[in-house]
């Protein structure tokens, strides 16, 4: 509710890869380092992409306004 935990994507060495492929981000197999620009994602629990915000123009509210109206029409979840 008040967003004060965040949690990050895990999984195994090729899920991670094909994730970070996905995202067109560089992963370095031999030190197993993500490089990242600024991209921020919502993926859903089912797993499907909800929203990708590019650069750091958007503001905290943004995506918590659009958590608020998944997290309202999907009330089951």
């Amino acid at each position: 509710e008040k967003f004060a935990t965040w949690e990050f994507a895990g999984g195994t060495k090729d899920e991670v890869k094909n994730l970070t492929q996905y995202f067109g981000l560089r992963y370095f197999e031999e030190s197993q380092q993500i490089v990242h620009g600024l991209r921020t994602v919502i993926i859903q629990p089912d797993g499907v992409l909800l929203k990708v915000y590019e650069g750091n123009g958007w503001k905290p509210d943004e995506l918590v306004q659009e958590l608020k109206k998944f997290f309202g029409t999907h009330s089951s979840a």
